[in-house]
C-alpha cells in the first residue's frame, strides 16, 4: 500500500508526505531479506527569492531482516534484524544566471549511525557542494 500527498502552499513553497506499507510472500524463501514493511517520507521545497532555493527531506525506513553468512568458525551464520532508522537531508542553491547554479547539499544531517544493509554502515554527515551549468540545445 502506498500513499502520497503533495501540497503547493504557494508558488514558492511546496510540501509533501508519502508512506508505504508492504507485506511480502515468503513461501519460497525464509524472509524478504532487506525489505522493510514500512517506509515514510516528509519533504518540502522552498523558493526564498528569484535566486535562492532550498529543500528538506526527512525519511524513515523500518526494521528489516538480513542474513549473516560467515566462513569463519568463530562467527556463526544466521538471521540478523536491522533496526529502523530516521534520516534528514537538506539542500540550498543560488541561481547565478539562467544557466549557472551554485548548490550545497547535506545528507545524514544528524550524523545518525545506522546500517542500510548488514555490515554496511552509512557515513556520518556528508556535505557536497558544486556548480551546475544548463546547456541550451
Amino acid at each position: 500500500i502506498f500513499g502520497q500527498i503533495n501540497a503547493q502552499v504557494s508558488k514558492n513553497y511546496s510540501v509533501g508526505v508519502s508512506a508505504s506499507y508492504a507485506g511480502y510472500n515468503t513461501d519460497k524463501v525464509e524472509e524478504a531479506w532487506n525489505l522493510p514493511q514500512l517506509k515514510a517520507n516528509l519533504f518540502g521545497d522552498f523558493k526564498f527569492s528569484d535566486k535562492w532555493f532550498g529543500g528538506l527531506n526527512f525519511f524513515y525506513i523500518g526494521e528489516r531482516k538480513d542474513m549473516l553468512q560467515s566462513n569463519v568458525a568463530a562467527v556463526p551464520s544466521g538471521e540478523v534484524t536491522l533496526k529502523g532508522f530516521f534520516d534528514a537531508n537538506a539542500h540550498v542553491g543560488y541561481n547565478l544566471s539562467d544557466r549557472f547554479t551554485v548548490f550545497l547539499k547535506a545528507n545524514n544531517i544528524a550524523s545518525q549511525d545506522y546500517e542500510r544493509w548488514y555490515s554496511y554502515p552509512v557515513q556520518q554527515i556528508q556535505v557536497l557542494g558544486g556548480l551546475t551549468y544548463k546547456f541550451d540545445f
